[in-house]
């Protein structure tokens, strides 16, 4: 299969590349992909591919989205990802990109919604009206066209484990924003932590190891810099990977973005979201079903709704 996928990216190569074409074209080829091996034989399968190809350009190099993400085929306008998802959900996000994804393995709950704003805190971050618009159960083979900017915002739960989907995605969008939606109404755009960042705060470590005198204003001055959705996207990633800092630089790092956080007139929603999503029944979360039933619970469908949609597990 692995070679069937590579060859979608060769058949791409041939067209003119324009997003609104390439969008049509990625979902046409992508339909016309098979599926022919089970879950087993494909995960053996790129496991050979992996030790014995020379791989693209990873897209992705972290596990933050897919565990892991893989990417199979790369140009300079497009790559091709295999996700594997193991314990993570996307949050409810638009696209900076475009292209469209396909269910390879498992079965997954799709939502789209509407985005109507509120209040602007700034350029980065403001309040907005969520509405659901649509949703279904995703099945393998199932695809959908992947939109960017604010026509497509969306939310994917995987319920299997492992659910895997197939991605063909632009790279060369520069202009669009990328947003994230909480449920509580706060978007903050999406922004990657970049090497200069990464760069001044290993920096930052070293001094803090040499017990250099300037390390307080040294780290104050680079977060004081950052933009309050830079700041928020870094505040993320701290939490879930340390990078091997030393544990008192990472308390001093915390503590001075912490005091940065909370005087954003946004941060209090960001916390209250964060504390909904924490007391969540994690008991809720060990199969599909019960894993389907606890986020329709939680996001208020209706009782005709949930029985649809828990007929369509298999």
């Amino acid at each position: 299969m692995i070679d069937e996928i590579i060859e979608i990216g060769k058949k791409l190569e041939k067209f003119e590349f324009e997003s609104r074409l390439f969008t049509a074209k990625s979902k046409e080829l992508i339909d016309q992909f098979e599926i022919t091996k089970t879950l087993s034989e494909f995960s053996a399968e790129l496991g050979q591919w992996i030790t014995k190809s020379a791989l693209p350009e990873q897209l992705n190099v972290y596990n933050t989205f897919g565990q892991p993400p893989v990417t199979v085929f790369r140009n300079e306008n497009f790559v091709i990802d295999i996700y594997f998802w193991m314990h993570a959900d996307t949050s409810l996000h638009s696209h900076a990109f475009c292209g469209s994804f396909k269910i390879l393995y498992g079965q997954s709950l799709h939502e789209e919604f509407s985005i109507e704003q509120i209040k602007s805190y700034s350029h980065d971050a403001s309040f907005n009206k969520l509405t659901r618009t649509d949703f279904k159960i995703l099945n393998p083979s199932d695809s959908i066209t992947i939109l960017r900017g604010s026509e497509f915002n969306h939310r994917v739960v995987h319920l299997s484990t492992p659910s895997v989907t197939l991605c063909i995605r632009t790279v060369t969008d520069k202009e669009i924003p990328q947003w994230h939606h909480f449920d509580n109404g706060l978007s903050v755009l999406k922004r990657e932590v970049d090497q200069s960042l990464l760069k001044k705060l290993f920096y930052g470590d070293y001094l803090f190891q040499i017990g250099q005198e300037s390390l307080f204003t040294y780290t104050q001055d680079f977060i004081g810099s950052l933009e309050s959705s830079e700041l928020i996207n870094f505040f993320e990633q701290l939490s879930v990977d340390t990078m091997g800092l030393s544990d008192d630089y990472q308390e001093l790092i915390y503590n001075i973005m912490i005091e940065k956080l909370n005087s954003l007139p946004w941060f209090s929603l960001y916390e209250s979201h964060c504390e909904t999503i924490q007391n969540r029944d994690p008991i809720a979360m060990k199969d599909k079903l019960s894993k389907l039933n606890s986020h329709l619970s939680f996001y208020n469908y209706t009782t005709e709704q949930i029985k649809e949609l828990n007929k369509q597990i298999t």
